[in-house]
């Protein structure tokens, strides 16, 4: 998208961002503007610190992995990412660790302090999150 080069790939790419915010509660790329950019490009993320070897299974890596790959031609579909066997496994069983849900609304919690005070530099002056799942993980989550 970046090269103006926009398809249903992109959403999927987007997706992927989103998921990976949601199973971390914090950004995939972080930084400047300018590198915020040069990272979504290179595709540099990482699902190598210590809380993704812990927390994370294997297959929402995988999954992460397939839905943020920078060549578009290489991405899944949205077809592939609702065959993945992580998502099925996590639809079918419509479970959430409240430990984990607490970790993660606390990152959530962070990040939005983080980028509330970012200045000019910044990528972002104000960001809202305001997700609501109750339905999939049994609670609200409002964060304004």
């Amino acid at each position: 998208m970046l090269d103006r080069n926009y398809t249903e790939k992109c959403d999927i790419w987007s997706c992927g961002v989103i998921l990976y915010i949601l199973l971390s509660g914090f950004p995939p790329f972080r930084g400047s503007r300018q590198e915020i950019l040069q990272k979504i490009k290179l595709g540099d993320y990482s699902l190598d610190d210590k809380f993704w070897q812990e927390e994370i299974s294997e297959d929402a890596k995988k999954l992460l992995s397939r839905m943020m790959e920078v060549d578009h031609t290489k991405r899944c579909s949205a077809q592939e990412a609702l065959d993945d066997p992580w998502f099925k496994t996590v639809m079918e069983k419509q479970k959430l660790d409240k430990k984990k849900a607490k970790s993660t609304l606390g990152r959530l919690q962070s990040f939005q302090v983080i980028e509330r005070n970012m200045n000019n530099n910044g990528f972002i002056h104000h960001h809202s999150i305001n997700l609501k799942f109750k339905k999939f993980f049994g609670f609200s989550l409002h964060l304004s």
